[in-house]
């Protein structure tokens, strides 16, 4: 027994030092309950997170990759261990470490009438106007490559005359039923 018990030892203890070679971490993580909006490549999604110790303040960053494992959910905040392994990649905006989800330690829903703020589209110089809003042919609206719905309620013709204009804005939202993003307010920046 004695001997199994030695040997179950010297294997955790390599398994452990194996992980250490390859530089990896382990890091506490809460996910926010809305994605928001960036430029990677193309006008995309991020999931904003916390880690460790900025759990809690008002700091959210953006991951602009996914993390293995892990299914993003709109209206929940998430808190979650995962491990972080350095990659090879040298591209800018890449991180640079592959990120796995090791456990789900939460998962907390949001009150329905909880605003949250989304750059809708950005006007930094002329000529560089940047628009994550998106209009299909029945007029159904969405951002981040029509990857979430908008409900813009009484305030859609509003919307387009001020992308039309290339105004910088920025949406004050609610989550709706089915993932959409109710759309409440929209402020001039």
């Amino acid at each position: 027994m004695k001997k199994v018990l030695f040997l179950l030892a010297i294997s955790l203890i390599l398994s452990s030092c194996s992980d250490d070679d390859d530089n990896s971490r382990i890091e506490s993580w809460r996910i926010n309950h809305y994605q928001n909006t960036v430029i990677f490549l193309d006008y995309t999604a991020a999931i904003q997170y916390q880690t460790d110790d900025s759990i809690g303040t008002e700091d959210y960053r953006s991951l602009y990759g996914g993390i293995n494992g892990f299914e993003f959910e709109n209206g929940f905040i998430q808190d979650i261990i995962v491990k972080l392994k350095p990659n090879d990649l040298s591209i800018a905006d890449i991180p640079p470490y592959e990120i796995t989800l090791i456990k789900v330690l939460a998962k907390t829903q949001i009150s329905p009438d909880t605003t949250f703020k989304i750059r809708l589209t950005r006007n930094i110089v002329p000529e560089s106007f940047e628009n994550w809003v998106f209009v299909d042919e029945d007029n159904n609206y969405s951002i981040i490559n029509s990857f979430i719905r908008i409900d813009c309620e009484s305030l859609c013709n509003e919307l387009s005359t001020k992308i039309n204009n290339q105004e910088q804005l920025t949406g004050v939202f609610t989550h709706g039923t089915d993932g959409e993003y109710i759309l409440k307010e929209i402020i001039n920046e």
